[in-house]
């Protein structure tokens, strides 16, 4: 498993599209090498909207909730951030089923 932290590459606050476009694509990489990954947001204060929708919420879309949950493990993460996260996933269920 690979592990990841966020919060070393982007600050304590991640908050663009771009930054989380960044993220996403090296979070699918590994993906698509068959790793399962570790997101350790230990040193996140906050995340946006846009940064979790963008990286987290393309890759729970493309790769289905299932697997999503399978192989990619959020740890570490602070109240703040854990709810724009279940937004996030809700809101990208919620289009799934309609």
């Amino acid at each position: 498993m690979t592990v990841l932290n966020p919060g070393n590459e982007g600050g304590d606050v991640l908050k663009t599209r771009f930054m989380g476009a960044r993220f996403r694509d090296e979070i699918r990489a590994l993906l698509d090498r068959g790793e399962e990954v570790r997101i350790d947001f230990s040193n996140v204060g906050a995340v946006s909207h846009s940064f979790a929708d963008e990286c987290f919420g393309d890759l729970f879309s493309e790769f289905g909730a299932d697997l999503f949950r399978e192989r990619v493990h959020l740890a570490s993460a602070n109240k703040g951030v854990r709810a724009v996260l279940r937004l996030v996933f809700a809101d990208r269920q919620s289009k799934e089923a309609a």
